[in-house]
């Protein structure tokens, strides 16, 4: 009879240290997927944006106004932050040297009171007073390439400088110009006509140029 009831406290025992060992691996298993779940769902809250800026139509990050050439409208827009347009001009009615076919860029002069823009399919840059929206001065013949003085080429990024000369990529003559107030080239890089690429003295149809 003892040695019954001895072998039953053998059995007992071992159970109970069995169930020990297993209570204490299912904590270490706990506690070891506790870790990395809760490490990956604090990540993406880390870098989720904010919900008033993801949900608001009307966040915007630009610092302040924004020129626009809307070529395929034919027209110069100001806009602001907040997408309201405070300013705009019809190139297709604005007078002699006008395109209906609109600007392909638009940059500010230094003094931020007017605007130089370049079309490349009408072959003509020019210079708009902002409060007028007048061109007061422009350089080449609306709908007339050419090489001569006086005449562009597919036109592209026209610059006023601050001493009052005007840079442009004149893009099909091979060329970089630089022209005076007067309208005339005081300074050229690239060959007229030669497209090869050496620069400054041959250029490869210059696509942009920016001082």
């Amino acid at each position: 009879m003892k040695r019954i009831l001895g072998f039953i406290s053998v059995i007992v025992a071992l159970s109970l240290s069995l169930s020990a060992c297993q209570g204490s691996k299912n904590d270490v298993a706990q506690k070891t997927t506790a870790t990395p779940s809760s490490t990956k769902s604090a990540e993406p809250s880390a870098v989720a944006p904010s919900p008033s800026t993801q949900n608001d139509p009307n966040f915007t990050a630009l610092p302040g106004k924004m020129l626009i050439a809307d070529r395929g409208n034919s027209r110069l827009l100001i806009v602001t932050p907040d997408k309201q347009i405070i300013w705009h001009m019809e190139l297709g009615t604005a007078g002699t040297g006008a395109s209906s076919l609109g600007a392909d860029d638009a940059f500010l002069t230094p003094d931020k009171k007017h605007i130089i823009i370049n079309e490349e399919d009408n072959h003509v840059i020019a210079i708009i007073d902002i409060a007028t929206k007048k061109i007061i001065w422009s350089y080449g013949h609306p709908g007339q390439r050419g090489s001569k003085e006086g005449y562009l080429n597919t036109p592209d990024d026209a610059f006023l400088l601050p001493d009052g000369n005007v840079t442009v990529a004149d893009i099909k003559n091979h060329r970089i110009l630089f022209i005076s107030p007067e309208g005339k080239i005081i300074k050229q890089y690239g060959t007229t006509g030669v497209r090869k690429h050496n620069p400054p003295d041959f250029l490869g149809a210059p696509n942009g140029g920016f001082p």
